[in-house]
């Protein structure tokens, strides 16, 4: 076997080559491992004894001696030994994969855009979310607190403060080291206040009314360390049943019909 191991699989360049055979002129019970180091240009022969008894054990035996032998023909190739790395321990990753679900509590603001309302509203925001390793999470968001919008009419105009509240699920259709992105549905009660202004102040009224609001949207989060990241969130919104704002005696519009949130936040990790 010794042209062999020096010329077998050329094309493939390995490091070392091996061969088990009886050698010539043996004994049936001799067995040799011949081992060739490439870069070195050595083989390196061993002969062992097999005793028949126990085939299997024989074979284990060959096996465990041509594997060290190898390792130690080619001792020179593996990667130098550092100590200091060794003192210092594995390096830890900035950010360690998690197989634990993970807390996340966010802060921001919203922009609802609706198309019955020139204007946008301006509401404070706050999101509490549990994800898993799978990508799948679920979430709460409340939003309010936020400046009334005016909604002019022929008869005067309406001034309206919305506040919501929803929970849904999520799903995480791509992440990188630092970014990912999912995809967000949800259900909740959305409450709307409407305060009217007219010359007529004997015409003047102020109605609220509660409504379910449906969203559905996407977002994009970049981790800035291993706790924080800021967040952009984009949701469509449908009040069912839809509510219709009233101003005067005929004008009417139709909030939520549809409507876009935009938000942006800052989350804490968990």
């Amino acid at each position: 076997p010794t042209p062999q191991v020096e010329t077998i699989a050329r094309d493939l360049e390995p490091v070392a080559a091996f061969a088990i055979a009886h050698p010539s002129g043996a004994t049936d019970d001799t067995i040799a491992i011949w081992v060739c180091d490439r870069p070195g240009r050595r083989i390196t022969i061993q002969r062992m004894t097999m005793h028949g008894d126990n085939i299997s054990q024989d074979a284990e035996v060959l096996a465990l001696e041509a594997i060290e032998l190898i390792r130690v023909s080619i001792a020179g190739l593996w990667p130098a030994h550092n100590r200091e790395l060794d003192a210092q321990g594995p390096p830890v990753p900035l950010f360690p994969a998690r197989h634990n679900p993970e807390l996340s509590l966010g802060v921001g603001v919203t922009m609802l855009v609706d198309t019955a309302i020139s204007s946008a509203a301006w509401m404070g925001y706050l999101q509490a979310m549990l994800k898993w390793s799978r990508g799948m999470s679920v979430h709460a968001e409340v939003r309010g607190l936020g400046s009334s919008v005016t909604v002019p009419g022929s008869y005067g105009s309406a001034a309206v403060q919305r506040t919501s509240t929803t929970a849904g699920v999520g799903w995480v259709f791509w992440s990188a080291e630092r970014v990912r992105s999912m995809l967000l549905v949800g259900l909740g009660l959305e409450h709307l206040s409407a305060s009217g202004t007219a010359p007529d102040a004997a015409r003047l009224r102020t109605e609220s009314s509660w409504t379910t609001l449906v969203t559905a949207g996407v977002g994009l989060s970049a981790r800035l360390n291993s706790v924080l990241a800021f967040g952009l969130q984009m949701d469509g919104v449908l009040t069912v049943p839809a509510v219709n704002l009233r101003i005067g005696d005929t004008e009417t519009k139709q909030l939520s019909q549809p409507g876009l949130m935009l938000t942006g936040a800052v989350q804490a990790r968990f």
